[in-house]
């Protein structure tokens, strides 16, 4: 993405429109390799894409293209579009120019990386799978330069890096898959050892009684339920909504006293952080649980104006976590980082429990009622720190009454996404073979 080009079409689009505008642009250039037991596909592509935000009266309208010379009929189509949508009830304004923190997201390492480094990479990758049978092996690597503008003066501008590597392994009908999302080199050899040894100890799954039991959900199935089940609860667009059960529950008991849970768009190197969100306001740290009480919503800007106004505070800013200029509101997470506990993993592994790595269909979860029925992948039946694979088990219960009954959590926390978060260890778990 040219700069001055993209600089020169956001200042034509700003001094253009007379109404209340706002701009995002992202430049995305990725380098994309498919493995099996060999390279199958290595593909690279660059595109931008304009977002136009327009509100007239009260009412927002918005339009998109990949055309950047094609600016002018994408403010006459958000133009149009805000003419012709209802005002919203909330009267609000746009956020104003800020001091930006400077965050670390971008890597000169993953900057240089060619597609000949990422293809060594991978084949590097499948030399380490050992006596399993590689399935699929997805390298990405994605460089992105985003622009945020809008009539109230911000005109800001950042760069970040990210790499994501996905692998399915499979031996004696076991089955085993891992990955890894960092916006810094990762390391590849915890990441294929950790697919292998799961792979090779899912062997010769045992039944288990259908029974309630204590469960311990490593780092892929806390995140699964965290970002898939949890985080649409703490949106404030979804709590004025009534989409979810935590409306009102603000300085109320809603977890195990165990458990604070803090949303960070400021983590150097976090792969949710930002310097800013689309609508151009900073990020920043926000504490939602403190053991166990609910203390802030997620929002963006409307959202958090609206509440304001029905709390009748004085508004000040939203929570930095706008997710899209297409839809208002829009939320989402930054970074969702679990306080570490006390326990070592062995101390975890202690008694008689089951270990669950992965859950399937964490996104049906419905936000409301928080009840959930989930398969579980790569699960163990844990006997004093000795493992057996298990199958075709399920868990059942509710996230809030799951997240009342914590036993411990690891001291040790492990990131891989946009959930920072050690082991968690809960008891009386519905578990259903």
């Amino acid at each position: 993405m040219r700069r001055l080009l993209v600089e020169g079409i956001i200042e034509k689009i700003i001094n253009k429109s007379e109404y209340d505008t706002e701009v995002f642009v992202q430049n995305n250039s990725r380098i994309k390799a498919s493995f099996d037991t060999k390279l199958r596909r290595i593909t690279a592509g660059n595109i931008t894409t304009l977002t136009i935000r327009v509100t007239i009266n009260n009412a927002s309208g918005s339009a998109t293209t990949t055309n950047l010379k094609d600016w002018e009929s994408c403010l006459t189509n958000a133009i149009k579009s805000a003419k012709f949508s209802p005002p919203l009830k909330t009267k609000f304004s746009l956020p104003r120019v800020q001091n930006y923190r400077g965050i670390r997201v971008n890597s000169s390492r993953l900057n240089a990386m060619t597609e000949e480094d990422i293809i060594e990479t991978g084949l590097s990758i499948l030399n380490k799978a050992g006596n399993t049978t590689v399935q699929q092996l997805v390298i990405s690597k994605e460089i992105n330069k985003n622009v945020s503008a809008n009539t109230n003066g911000i005109f800001i501008d950042s760069k970040d890096s990210l790499i994501s590597s996905e692998i399915s392994l499979t031996r004696k009908g076991a089955t085993a898959s891992e990955y890894c999302i960092s916006r810094r080199y990762p390391n590849f050899n915890f990441f294929v050892e950790n697919a292998v040894n799961l792979c090779n100890t899912s062997i010769n799954p045992v039944k288990i009684p259908t029974k309630k039991m204590n469960v311990i959900l490593n780092y892929p199935a806390i995140q699964d339920l965290l970002e898939s089940a949890f985080s649409p609860s703490i949106w404030l667009n979804n709590v004025l909504e009534g989409k979810s059960l935590l409306k009102d529950k603000i300085n109320k008991k809603i977890f195990s006293n165990k458990f604070t849970l803090t949303d960070s768009g400021i983590i150097d190197y976090g792969v949710g952080s930002s310097k800013f969100d689309v609508e151009g306001v900073r990020t920043q740290s926000t504490k939602i649980i403190e053991k166990g009480v609910l203390k802030n919503y997620l929002s963006d800007w409307y959202s958090a104006t609206k509440y304001a106004q029905l709390k009748k505070k004085e508004f000040t800013s939203s929570t930095g976590n706008a997710a899209s200029l297409l839809k208002r509101p829009s939320v989402y997470h930054s970074n969702l980082v679990v306080e570490p506990g006390d326990h070592s993993y062995s101390e975890l592994m202690e008694g008689t429990s089951l270990l669950i790595n992965f859950l399937i269909g964490a996104h049906t979860v419905n936000p409301t009622s928080g009840d959930f029925s989930l398969n579980c992948e790569n699960a163990y039946l844990v006997n004093n720190g000795v493992l057996t694979p298990v199958k075709q088990v399920m868990i059942s219960g509710n996230i809030y009454e799951l997240f009342k009954n914590i036993i411990a959590i690891g001291r040790k926390p492990r990131s891989d996404g946009q959930v920072i978060s050690p082991p968690i260890k809960f008891k009386n778990v519905q578990v259903i073979s």
